[in-house]
C-alpha cells in the first residue's frame, strides 16, 4: 500500500496488520512529526535550527505570550487552514484547550519553500524543492523545482533520526543569512510528486529502493491558479509573473489523451462543496474532513 495523502496516519495506524507492506513510518513516528509542537522539539534535539515555538492550552497561555512577532495556528491543522499571522487578542475567537491546544510561532524573515523527500528505512531516496510564490488560501498552486534539492539537509536528519519510511515534507524559511528553519512537517506526499516524470522511476524507489531524481517540468493547478490572479489583479508585477509561469508550466489536471482526471474533478469538486456547505467549513478543508488525522 502506498498511501499518499491524509489517509497514510490510518495506514499508520495499522502498520503491520493488514498482511501487506505499508510505504510509510508507524502512526508513533507520524504523530510526532504532524504535531506541530513535537515536531519542533524533536528537531531542535536532533541539531536543527528552528524557530520560537509556545505550546497554549488556554486563552491564557497565548495572552501571557503573544508578541507581535508570534503568529498562531492550531498543534494539528493542514494546508495553512486557521492559521492566524497577525493574532490580534482582543479579537481573537478561537477554541484552545488540552484537547485542542495551538501553538505561537516566531515569525521568520526570509523566504519559504515546500521540501519533499521519498525516504525507505532511514534513507532519502530523492528529494525536491518548490517555492510558495503562487498560492490560494496559503497552498500553493504552481509548482516548480528551485535546485535547492534538501534545503538545509533537513529531510535526511529527521528521516535518519526517525529511520523513516515514506514520502516527507516540510515547510521551511530560507533567511538571509542562509540559515534554513523548518516551520511544519508533513509526513506524506505533497503536490512535489507532480514534478517527477513517468521516466523518474518513482515506483523503483518505493518498491526497490532505487535513488532516483526528480527531472518533470513545472506544473500548475489550472483552476485555483485563476483564483490566484483574481485575487491578486491589482498587485505590482503580479500579472506579468503569473503569465510567465503559465506559458512555462503544464496542467497537472488536463491531459488531452487523457481527458477522464480533469473530467472527474468536477465530479470531486461538487462532493467537496457539499461537504463543505454541511459542515460550515472552507472547501480546502472540506477535502480532508471526513478523514483527517488529529491526534487520533
Amino acid at each position: 500500500m502506498i498511501p499518499v495523502y491524509e489517509e497514510t496516519f490510518h495506514h499508520g495506524l495499522n502498520h503491520g496488520t493488514l498482511g501487506c507492506q505499508h510505504f510509510c513510518s508507524d502512526i508513533e513516528t507520524l504523530n510526532r512529526l504532524h504535531n506541530k509542537f513535537e515536531f519542533i522539539q524533536f528537531a531542535e534535539s536532533i541539531g536543527i535550527e528552528v524557530p520560537e515555538t509556545i505550546l497554549a492550552e488556554n486563552i491564557g497561555e497565548i495572552e501571557s505570550n503573544l508578541t507581535e512577532n508570534h503568529i498562531l495556528k492550531p498543534v494539528y491543522s493542514r494546508f495553512g487552514e486557521n492559521v492566524i499571522m497577525n493574532p490580534n487578542i482582543s479579537k481573537l475567537n478561537i477554541d484552545v484547550s488540552k484537547t485542542n491546544p495551538w501553538i505561537l510561532q516566531e515569525r521568520l524573515d526570509g523566504k519559504q519553500y515546500c521540501l519533499q523527500g521519498i525516504c525507505k528505512d532511514g534513507n532519502v531516496l530523492s528529494s525536491v524543492a518548490y517555492s510558495s510564490d503562487f498560492t490560494v488560501s496559503k497552498s500553493s498552486v504552481f509548482f516548480e523545482k528551485t535546485g535547492k534539492g534538501d534545503l538545509g539537509g533537513i529531510i535526511e536528519k529527521v528521516a535518519l533520526n526517525c529511520n523513516y519510511t515514506g514520502f516527507l515534507s516540510f515547510d521551511v524559511i530560507l533567511g538571509e543569512d542562509g540559515t534554513v528553519r523548518p516551520i511544519e512537517c508533513n509526513p506524506r506526499a505533497t503536490s512535489a510528486v507532480h514534478l517527477y516524470a513517468t521516466q523518474d522511476g518513482i515506483d523503483d524507489a518505493i518498491l526497490n529502493g532505487d535513488v532516483i531524481q526528480c527531472s518533470g517540468t513545472s506544473r500548475r493547478l489550472v483552476l485555483p491558479m485563476w483564483i490566484n490572479l483574481a485575487s491578486n489583479l491589482f498587485k505590482k508585477g503580479h500579472f506579468r509573473n503569473w503569465r510567465r509561469a503559465v506559458k512555462r508550466s503544464k496542467s497537472v489536471e488536463w491531459n488531452v489523451f487523457d481527458p477522464r482526471p480533469g473530467m472527474l474533478q468536477v465530479i470531486s469538486l461538487l462532493g467537496f462543496a457539499m461537504v463543505a456547505l454541511k459542515n460550515r467549513i472552507s472547501l480546502i478543508a472540506a477535502t480532508t474532513y471526513e478523514f483527517e488525522w488529529n491526534g487520533k
